[in-house]
């Protein structure tokens, strides 16, 4: 199912798991999200679209670096910047 939903994708409210449809829309619990300016796996504007997905109060750190840096660095390391706070909009550019 996890196969069919990354080559189909979804419509509506979320994707068909084992059967279920789900919505991730509804899951009510907090999400913390990090992406990396320069990750070259997951781009940075996909990790902010997934904080669009969930429900709950959502918070995102974006490191100035690629996807290894982003969480071995701490925050505070002059070597990279970084912004973190809530999603305000669904736009990452924004």
């Amino acid at each position: 199912d996890i196969a069919r939903l990354v080559v189909d994708g979804w419509d509506g409210g979320g994707p068909v798991l084992l059967g279920v449809a789900t919505d991730p829309g509804q899951v009510g619990c907090d999400s913390f999200h990090v992406a990396g300016s320069t990750d070259h796996i997951t781009r940075w504007r996909a990790c902010y679209s997934t904080t669009q997905l969930v429900g709950g109060e959502k918070e995102l750190t974006l490191v100035k670096s690629g996807h290894i840096q982003s969480f071995v660095y701490p925050a505070d390391d002059t070597r990279y910047d970084c912004w973190y706070g809530p999603p305000a909009t669904a736009d990452p550019d924004e």
